[in-house]
């Protein structure tokens, strides 16, 4: 389970779908794209997701694509995919280039929400999964006690029926001991996982 803080939420009123609020160090630096197809658990295009990436914005349209400009070149580049009512995912992609690279994703619907005092604290029961917030638990981005009413969305991933809508393909970067040159890959073992995303009026992840 995994507790993140309260941030101040991103809304994209661009009509195309974009929105370049970096700054460009470099102007003739190579730059490359990101653009995908986001869908949920039955296939069905997903619109209006938030798509992040690198200090770039974008949503999907009704169709559920998406197109991330002005993405600078990485092996590792982390693209989050978020809209309230589904768990959020993440891929991870590289970008050599002036390149377009292709980064789809599935969002698994939400199994039910529950509401606590972000001050006091409280218990949510989904399914069968309990959260239990202790009191004060929950920050905002200043760090300070956020005490307004906070909803919590749940989605349990089931590993053993598959990894749909899980972030990533379950794999872990093993470092050898004393030396972080010398790295190898193995496969997480997971008997379930939990996605725990966190609400308020004021804020949103």
């Amino acid at each position: 389970v995994c507790f993140l803080l309260l941030m101040p939420g991103c809304r994209n009123n661009d009509d195309s779908g974009l929105t370049d609020n970096s700054d460009d160090p470099a102007v003739d630096a190579p730059r490359g794209r990101i653009s995908g197809f986001v869908s949920d658990g039955d296939g069905v295009p997903v619109q209006d997701v938030t798509v992040t990436s690198t200090g770039r914005f974008a949503t999907t349209d009704e169709d559920g694509l998406y197109v991330l400009e002005h993405v600078y070149p990485s092996d590792n580049i982390v693209v989050e995919f978020l809209k309230k009512g589904f768990a959020k995912n993440y891929t991870v992609v590289a970008i050599d280039s002036w390149e377009t690279v292709s980064s789809n994703a599935t969002l698994l619907r939400v199994d039910g929400t529950g509401t606590f005092s972000g001050e006091v604290g409280g218990v949510i029961d989904v399914d069968d999964v309990r959260l239990s917030f202790s009191e004060g638990s929950i920050v905002d981005a200043e760090g300070k006690t956020y005490k307004e009413n906070v909803t919590a969305e749940v989605t349990y991933v089931n590993p053993h029926v598959g990894i749909l809508g899980t972030p990533g393909d379950l794999s872990a970067i093993v470092f050898s001991e004393g030396s972080d040159d010398e790295v190898t890959t193995t496969q997480l073992v997971s008997y379930g996982m939990v996605d725990i995303t966190l609400y308020s009026e004021d804020y949103e992840l």
